[in-house]
């Protein structure tokens, strides 16, 4: 595979998965929240489980990010 073309598989997912996060940001939160009953907290680890998702998880196929988040 060429370099030109792993880089498109890449921007590719971080585009899907910026709309994954961005479609699930507010009922994590909501969860989040609820689960610590501090809102600070809550942004913490939602902020913690979304950087590790795209750290960890950029190269899985979107089907798996949802039970994987």
């Amino acid at each position: 595979m060429s370099m030109a073309v792993s880089g498109d598989l890449i921007l590719n997912s971080s585009v899907s998965l910026d709309k994954f996060l961005k479609g699930v940001q507010s009922r994590a939160f909501r969860i989040a929240q609820i689960a610590t009953g501090n809102p600070e907290d809550a942004l913490d680890l939602v902020q913690d489980a979304m950087l590790k998702l795209v750290e960890k998880y950029l190269d899985r196929s979107e089907e798996e990010w949802t039970p994987l988040f």
